[in-house]
């Protein structure tokens, strides 16, 4: 055992002077791995490094500011000052207008400013009705223009098939809202009866049916519809031309029978509900009248209700206010029964 041993140790150390290396039976010699030699420094660098030079940075910076300063500034400076003709209004057209060339007049805008759709010559125009009121210097464009005779009221034409287009008077400033009611508005229909005929304290009502109603024209004396926006624009006087005389209203055959009815027998104020900019609240209100026009029609129909628009109107609007009075008397009755106890 010990014999094997001292073998065994002997086979494992070297030579102490330079001898030959036994090597362990069974096992493979070791061989040292070389390292590959190290690339120059030229030969490392790619075409980032070439770019990422100061003096590459700096030569492509010099080349850019060249070719601004003689190439895209001058372009600019060319469209800024290029002159291009254009056809403008020589005066004011209203709407409607068959154009003709003493309407029309060529002049220069710069050609950055002028739009694609803008006509470059007089006889692109003549001929063509005008779409919108065009003012004096008014650019005249393709999409203000029109080959046939613009509608004189197209809002009558786009009534929906259940609901029809009916007028009723204005008696004042005051019953039309002083003048300011524009196309679109919702506005609540109040009657005020003669003193003769009241039978309430304030000798007014307001029919249920009628308690949101879309305006669709405000138009004066002569029926020729009103814009305000355009008399605010113009600042003109007050005169017969742009004063109220009558209020076109889009109404159900409710609604209608109900109008006609009080324009003959008293005399209608209207109040503004919404204003025509506020889609979602006009839609909303106009579902909620829909909403109880459906319920009298059906009162109709059963034989509940008594058939007569205005009546039925001024009795929903009877019983509405003694619904409140009854609360308000129910609160007031829990309020005194309630009492602190005494000290």
């Amino acid at each position: 055992m010990r014999k094997r041993q001292q073998e065994k140790k002997e086979m494992r150390t070297p030579p102490a002077h330079g001898g030959a290396v036994v090597v362990e039976a069974g096992k493979p010699p070791k061989v040292k791995k070389q390292k590959p030699p190290k690339a120059s420094k030229e030969s490392r660098r790619t075409v980032g490094d070439f770019f990422r030079s100061r003096i590459v940075i700096g030569f492509i910076c010099v080349i850019v500011a060249l070719l601004i300063a003689f190439v895209g500034f001058p372009i600019v400076q060319g469209m800024v000052s290029e002159r291009v003709p254009v056809v403008v209004s020589a005066g004011e057209i209203e709407k409607g207008t068959l154009l003709t060339p003493e309407m029309l007049e060529v002049t220069e805008i710069g050609a950055i400013d002028r739009p694609k759709n803008a006509a470059v010559s007089i006889a692109q125009a003549v001929g063509t009705y005008a779409k919108y009121n065009m003012a004096q210097g008014d650019l005249v464009l393709s999409s203000k223009l029109s080959r046939e005779r613009p509608l004189a009221n197209p809002y009558l034409y786009e009534l929906p098939d259940d609901k029809v287009a009916i007028s009723v008077s204005v008696q004042g400033l005051a019953q039309g809202l002083s003048g300011k009611l524009k196309p679109g508005d919702i506005v609540t229909v109040y009657a005020v009866w003669s003193k003769s005929d009241a039978e309430v304290e304030y000798a007014a009502m307001q029919p249920l049916e009628l308690k949101y109603v879309r305006v669709l024209a405000v138009s004066n004396s002569t029926g020729v519809d009103i814009d305000v926006d355009d008399i605010q624009i113009r600042d003109e006087a007050a005169t017969t031309d742009n004063l109220p005389a009558t209020i076109t209203l889009m109404a159900g055959d409710y609604q209608a029978a109900a109008l006609a009815g009080l324009d003959v027998n008293s005399t209608i104020y209207v109040g503004l509900a919404a204003r025509a900019s506020d889609d979602a609240v006009c839609a909303s209100m106009l579902a909620a009248q829909e909403e109880y026009i459906a319920i009298m029609e059906a009162e109709d129909e059963t034989g509940t209700g008594d058939g007569d628009p205005a009546a039925s109107g001024a009795q929903a609007a009877e019983d509405a206010a003694s619904a409140g009075e009854a609360i308000a008397g129910e609160e007031n009755q829990e309020q005194s029964e309630v009492t602190p106890a005494d000290g």
